[in-house]
């Protein structure tokens, strides 16, 4: 292991570990965001003497020899990047991270080819006392490298805005159903039907025997490679109705937002674990959330046991607070913490 590189990162990054981390998982945590880091500088290469942008295949080359290198440098991270049959898999680990990156606006898509480049600087409030810091300059501001992007503290910073456009999945739950145009169901088995009332986590939780003593319901109808087309339902008056999902809501897996809702509304939320660790917050959830919350932990957190994990982070204590209200207020999970 080089010892040197890695306090070099320790010290320019502001990571450390936890209590009782294993030193594989630290250092995988502090390779994830120097990765992020090297990909925000990488897209300022001067190429014949421009840097304005560069392609996706640019960047992809550049992360794998980055994240080659650390692998040389630190052996024991190589399972981080690992796919489930035990693969490294280094070009699926940067494009999933520039991926990240794009979403998150950390990096930003510019013309008809798409290419990258980093977006004008910006500081971003984040949470109570603390902003985002987007793009490079010159400042010597001293920030802490969290998930793919960065923060400092900074006591304008007066309100949350870890995720912006919030919206409470109770009330959205009504919006949604209620102003959707609905058709009589005249084929109800050719669904499979999420039932809230059961104490299961999502995927387990699918049945062909839909509860009448509900009104809301989702089902889902099963397309290939294990993808699925969901639908709406509704049960009033003896009668099933049903409305297909909209593009938007397919695109931003608005069905999760639906499952939590469902679970809520009856009286039998989700839950998700976390346990206090000094300077970060261990969060265990048991699904997945919508895109938006999701890329809300993608962006600063740190994904716990692989570079993909969509289930358990590395949380910043700094902004644990931000992070806890949402999952609390807009997604309905009830917040247990670890004894």
């Amino acid at each position: 292991m080089n010892k040197e590189l890695l306090e070099a990162m320790e010290r320019d990054m502001r990571i450390s570990p936890y209590a009782d981390e294993l030193e594989k998982y630290y250092i995988s945590r502090m390779v994830y965001s120097g990765l992020v880091q090297w990909l925000r500088v990488a897209t300022q290469d001067e190429i014949y003497g421009e840097n304005a942008t560069k392609s996706k295949i640019y960047l992809l080359n550049r992360g794998r020899e980055i994240l080659s290198y650390f692998v040389v440098a630190f052996p024991d991270v190589e399972d981080y990047f690992l796919n489930s049959n035990g693969e490294f898999i280094v070009d699926e680990a940067v494009k999933d991270i520039r991926e990240k990156m794009i979403l998150s606006g950390e990096l930003t898509e510019v013309g008809e080819n798409k290419n990258i480049t980093i977006p004008k600087y910006s500081e971003e409030a984040c949470s109570l006392g603390y902003s985002r810091l987007i793009g490079i300059n010159d400042s010597n501001i001293r920030c802490d490298f969290v998930g793919i992007t960065r923060i400092y503290e900074n006591q304008k910073s007066e309100k949350w805005c870890i995720v912006h456009n919030r919206v409470d999945c109770l009330e959205y739950l009504e919006w949604l159903y209620k102003n959707v145009v609905w058709t009589q169901c005249n084929n109800l088995g050719q669904y499979e039907i999420f039932d809230s009332t059961i104490n299961k986590v999502p995927y387990q939780s699918w049945s062909d025997k839909p509860n009448k003593t509900i009104e809301y319901h989702i089902g889902r109808m099963s397309l290939y490679n294990g993808m699925y087309e969901y639908w709406l339902l509704k049960f009033k008056n003896g009668i099933w109705y049903q409305a297909p999902f909209s593009s938007v809501l397919r695109e931003f897996k608005e069905e999760r937002r639906i499952f939590l809702a469902l679970r809520k509304i009856n009286k039998n939320a989700i839950n998700a674990n976390f346990e206090y660790k000094g300077k970060v917050v261990i969060l265990n959830l048991f699904c997945r959330l919508p895109l938006k919350e999701e890329i809300m932990l993608d962006t600063f957190c740190w994904p716990q046991k692989r570079f993909n994990d969509k289930l358990n982070y590395v949380v910043p204590y700094k902004i644990w607070d931000g992070i806890k209200e949402v999952l609390e207020s807009d997604l309905g999970i009830d917040m247990r913490e670890k004894m």
